[in-house]
């Protein structure tokens, strides 16, 4: 598999002094490092559906992870994705961690 490069942000929401939030440009990157990515087939469950079948991807990074969360900015090929969730551990000696993400 082919390895690409993967940045991971968090930004958060700062007033936009009319009472709403705005996402910030210039987040810190939490994690940059290289990843299998592959796109997946999100499953048709009725989230799914209303949320008209968003892309899907899944990657896999070798490593300690950083602090990661559900929400958080995941760059790659030029498009935003949100993480779904914190990395998982993909094998005995947790040195390789999976990680899923939508489209934004």
């Amino acid at each position: 598999m082919i390895r690409d490069r993967i940045v991971i942000t968090r930004s958060e929401p700062v007033s936009d002094g009319a009472g709403g939030w705005i996402e910030p440009e210039d987040a810190e990157p939490i994690l940059d490092t290289k990843a299998e990515v592959r796109e997946v087939k999100p499953t048709q469950t009725l989230e799914n559906l209303q949320n008209a079948l968003k892309r899907a991807i899944v990657c896999k990074f070798w490593g300690k992870p950083a602090d990661l969360q559900a929400g958080d900015t995941l760059l790659w090929g030029g498009q935003k994705w949100a993480l779904l969730g914190p990395p998982i551990p993909s094998d005995a000696t947790r040195r390789v961690y999976e990680l899923t993400a939508t489209q934004q």
